[in-house]
């Protein structure tokens, strides 16, 4: 169980829904498919605390909800490339996993200066285009316009429109 402790209510939650039984190593994992990660939840080192996985974290509420809403799109992540798998090689999963970082690095590569979140909202919406193209063909109906409205309390504006112009979706 992971302690966060949300700095602009200053309230203490008990969050226990990611996978594994140690929050640190399941945070460098997660850090690795998002890179926004640690922008959004960061560990409390203290020196009195010699168990890791025993740290409080923090955040605020607004970038709680953008994590806990990261960890959700990628269980639908996981559930569409595991369908696409299922009807394909396991090959094609990984090629789309590659197309959409790849256009996330080209992203983050331009010089406006943007949060590492909108890179991740790039991957995503990248991620989840191709997927509609792919599990279209097996009608299963596109992912995107729910993502989109799922994310637009949690996005600026602007960070729709960069994506529509990065992405093509």
């Amino acid at each position: 169980m992971m302690k966060i402790y949300l700095t602009d209510s200053q309230h203490i939650i008990d969050f226990s829904d990611y996978w594994g039984d140690e929050p640190v190593k399941f945070m460098m994992k997660f850090r690795k498919i998002f890179l926004s990660v640690t922008d959004l939840i960061l560990p409390i080192l203290e020196d009195s605390q010699p168990d890791l996985n025993q740290l409080t974290w923090q955040s605020t509420s607004h970038d709680f909800a953008i994590f806990k809403q990261l960890l959700q799109e990628w269980v639908t992540v996981e559930m569409r490339l595991g369908t696409l798998t299922q009807l394909h090689h396991h090959d094609k999963a990984a090629e789309l996993l590659k197309q959409a970082r790849l256009k996330r690095q080209t992203y983050l590569m331009q010089p406006q200066a943007t949060p590492a979140l909108w890179g991740d909202w790039v991957f995503l919406q990248t991620l989840h285009g191709l997927l509609d193209a792919e599990l279209s063909a097996i009608a299963i109906p596109f992912y995107s316009p729910v993502l989109q409205q799922t994310w637009k309390t949690l996005l600026p504006a602007q960070a729709f429109q960069i994506t529509k112009q990065v992405s093509g979706f």
